[in-house]
């Protein structure tokens, strides 16, 4: 009988994970595209031929530009955008086996392995552009939960440590090479590496744990070292140099502005709340809390001791407070900068659960059940209108913005015009094949900060200036113009249509969050 219930709790959860699942990909498919993706997504499109950091600006560390590449590749190259989201899919549904795998295995419980899936999967601080847009926001997390879990697994089983930690460690520098912030769940882990496992001496240590998470360091940091090693003021001057200093003084020229981020440490006080003290990300907390006053209830009743299990939650805790901190080291701060700090709570909760007697274990059942329950019901009203995108591909967002883009190459070959569009979004004509100046290849993000570039960071940038604008157009003419979007950006590109006589299309009737489109296209000889 026991048995048998235990298997019909693991066939629901399985059905609800798989629910959950459909609903991300269905909102995942329907979300509206965001500037950050016109930076993220056109390498799918462009690494064949052309070289990120020289050929185009991209100012984040490479390796989430060669995964959407190689998803894009793998689904035919039809539509960079829908490889792109359907490369973020797979990154839910990969963090999702990591949970439930690795969890089962610290804890010993299926039910608090799905429980912590089902949270994570819940989770409404990753139903916004952090978790549903093309961009490097999500792709780190499945990486930096690996490898802290597999860190603990490799701890506390003997067996096979050194392959568990060597993967370990290409867990966390991959993710490190994806987005930079996770660089500060490393720490922490390098710490527990002096202490742990407590039985072993620490020549034992360093020959068990430091040399696979050495020799796992420098192959997950291969993506970032290869760019390093090759030509490292360029890359610095992209990752490094744009967000300490024109970046910074973009924002802080726009204060005042309704959508302006958090800038100042009391207004990202108010991001970090939000993000941490709403949704699944408030559960997981509270039951966190709850295991924890219970596993110190068994120490203050004189019972075990868990001396690696201890070592372990203390690591963790550093994972949490040193990835929390780093939070608000960005200046300006968005919300998801503080959404990988979570990730440490599921990690958290099993080892806590491991060190509970069966008793206790009972007795958390009961509150997972209903804390699940919870979680799915409240997710509903974002997850919801993403089952009918599944019944309705045609009218999500990724498939406007491809039809847009066939649209604006039909109307452009009608004209007899196939070469170069200008535009911000560059998104569009790269969905149909259309070229693309380099120099906006990744979007507005070079071209925005221009007032702010010093000499030494402008000759590493492949860009363009707003007083450059006329000599680049006279140089290599644009046959369209896509505008409409940006209109404090836009002027000068607008001046050069209308005086060089480009017509405008007014049968071009695409619009988004941005604005509506504007499609100016060279006039015939």
């Amino acid at each position: 009988m026991q048995r048998q219930k235990i298997e019909a709790s693991t066939v629901v959860c399985c059905g609800l994970v798989i629910f959950l699942l459909l609903g991300i990909l269905g909102r995942i498919l329907g979300y509206e595209i965001r500037k950050d993706e016109q930076l993220f997504v056109p390498p799918a499109a462009l690494l064949q031929d052309a070289r990120l950091y020289l050929d185009m600006f991209y100012n984040h560390v490479p390796a989430s530009a060669w995964y959407f590449f190689g998803v894009n590749t793998l689904i035919g190259g039809a539509s960079p955008l829908l490889a792109a989201r359907i490369g973020v899919f797979l990154a839910w549904v990969i963090l999702s086996f990591s949970v439930f795998l690795c969890l089962h295995r610290l804890s010993g419980s299926r039910y608090l392995a799905f429980f912590a899936v089902i949270a994570l999967l819940t989770n409404t601080g990753f139903h916004d552009q952090s978790g549903m847009t093309a961009t490097n926001n999500f792709l780190p997390l499945p990486l930096i939960f690996s490898g802290m879990a597999l860190f603990c697994i490799g701890i506390l089983e003997p067996d096979k440590r050194f392959w568990i930690l060597l993967f370990a460690a290409i867990c966390l520098l991959l993710a490190a090479a994806t987005k930079a912030n996770a660089l500060f769940f490393i720490p922490p882990i390098a710490i527990g590496a002096f202490f742990l496992p407590r039985e072993l001496s620490f020549a034992q240590r360093l020959r068990q744990v430091f040399v696979p998470l050495v020799i796992g360091g420098l192959v997950g940091a291969l993506p970032v070292l290869v760019y390093l090693v090759k030509d490292p003021a360029n890359f610095l001057a992209h990752v490094v140099g744009f967000h300490t200093g024109p970046h910074i003084e973009y924002w802080a020229a726009r204060l005042q502005d309704v959508d302006a981020p958090p800038f100042h440490f009391r207004q990202k006080i108010l991001v970090a709340f939000a993000s941490w003290f709403a949704s699944a990300s408030f559960v997981l907390l509270i039951i966190a809390t709850y295991l924890g006053v219970l596993r110190w209830k068994i120490r203050h009743d004189g019972a075990g001791s868990g001396g690696n299990h201890k070592g372990l939650i203390l690591t963790v805790l550093g994972c949490l407070i040193a990835s929390g901190w780093m939070s608000f080291v960005p200046t300006p701060s968005f919300p998801q900068y503080f959404m990988q700090s979570i990730l440490c709570c599921p990690l958290l909760i099993a080892l806590l659960f491991a060190r509970l007697d069966t008793n206790q274990k009972t007795q958390t059942y009961p509150l997972l059940t209903a804390a699940m329950m919870l979680l799915v019901l409240i997710s509903l009203p974002r997850l919801g209108p993403g089952y009918f995108n599944l019944l309705r591909p045609e009218n999500t967002a990724v498939a406007q913005v491809h039809s847009a883009g066939l649209k604006l190459r039909n109307i452009m070959l009608a004209r007899g015009l196939d070469g170069k569009l200008f535009t911000f979004l560059p998104l569009y004509p790269m969905e149909s094949g259309l070229p693309v100046y380099d120099e906006f290849a990744t979007g507005e993000f070079a071209y925005r900060v221009w007032p702010y570039l010093t000499p030494e960071l402008e000759k590493h940038y492949r860009a363009s200036r707003a007083p450059d604008i006329a000599a680049l157009f006279a140089a290599d003419p644009p046959d369209g113009l896509l505008l409409g979007f940006f209109d404090d950006l836009e002027g000068p590109m607008v001046d050069y249509a209308q005086q060089n006589n480009y017509q405008l299309v007014p049968d071009f009737d695409v619009s988004n969050r941005y604005g509506a489109a504007k499609l100016y296209l060279r006039p015939s000889d």
